[in-house]
């Protein structure tokens, strides 16, 4: 999977997680939006939601430490920390 992709998996995981609460566009999420502010501002339910999203459409299971270690802070720290959880589970794909 290419960071592309990557990023159009996460970008849609985080519309997805803020749909009940307000509508972000997906020219509104860049790399360098940071989850929590404006426009994104993720909760830590939303930001839940968002793993749980990455996990179905990408069939993997994410490890606590992939997300919730503190050092993801932006959309691009999301695409690193993907990466990273698929390099660990073996799913690397092109």
């Amino acid at each position: 999977m290419t960071d592309e992709e990557i990023f159009a998996a996460v970008r849609d995981a985080i519309i997805w997680a803020k749909v009940d609460v307000v509508t972000v566009a997906p020219s509104q999420v860049t790399m360098e939006s940071r989850l929590a502010e404006p426009p994104i501002f993720l909760d830590s339910l939303e930001s839940i939601a968002m793993v749980t999203q990455l996990e179905e459409r990408l069939g993997l299971v994410a490890e606590d430490e992939h997300f919730f270690s503190g050092s993801v802070q932006t959309v691009g720290d999301v695409v690193s920390a993907v990466r990273t959880w698929m390099v660990t589970a073996g799913a690397t794909r092109k």
